[in-house]
């Protein structure tokens, strides 16, 4: 099990939590934590702020596969910890944006392995979406329903419905080992 996972679905979706779910339960599972210019939440501990001078000048030194603009603001998604964990028989994990697929089918080919998670419901997906104020203004939720309204299932290795972070999770290991 030496992939490069790349957990794709909505906003809300729970794919944080998932990710967490497998660390705990397998150290064979490393996270790339990207660099953002977004605050990060409280108790947030999955990504590394980094002001936008600093992630320009990085960028310049070819530190990052690639940088995202979601939501308006950056993420950097660091090259050597995904290498690294790969060359050690590690598997790299990541959530990604779903528009971005192609730049990391791109590099990773064979080695990569593209999960989408869907919601249980939409009505959960509005509700995990308000509750840490993440979506004052709805935009996250639109995009999320246009996502998946528009989602081509075949681009994607497995596909699971998150009823609970456990049990997506097992899924996904079992899928991952098999």
């Amino acid at each position: 099990m030496n992939y490069f996972v790349l957990l794709l679905g909505p906003s809300g979706v729970g794919k944080s939590t998932v990710i967490r779910q497998l660390k705990d339960s397998n150290h064979d599972f490393v996270y790339i934590s990207p660099f953002t210019t977004r605050e990060l939440r409280d108790g947030e501990t999955d990504k590394i702020h980094m002001d936008l001078e600093t992630i320009i000048s990085e960028d310049a030194k070819g530190s990052f596969l690639v940088i995202n603009e979601i939501h308006g603001f950056r993420y950097a998604t660091p090259k050597a910890s995904i290498y690294e964990a790969l060359d050690n028989g590690l598997t790299s994990i990541l959530d990604w944006p779903v528009q971005m697929l192609d730049v990391m089918e791109l590099h990773f080919g064979d080695r990569l392995k593209k999960i989408y998670i869907k919601p249980s419901s939409i009505e959960s997906l509005r509700d995990q979406l308000g509750q840490d104020g993440r979506d004052p203004d709805g935009q996250r939720f639109k995009t999320g329903l246009e996502e998946l309204e528009n989602l081509d299932i075949l681009r994607f290795d497995l596909v699971v419905i998150n009823n609970t972070s456990e049990q997506t999770a097992n899924q996904i290991y079992q899928f991952l080992i098999s």
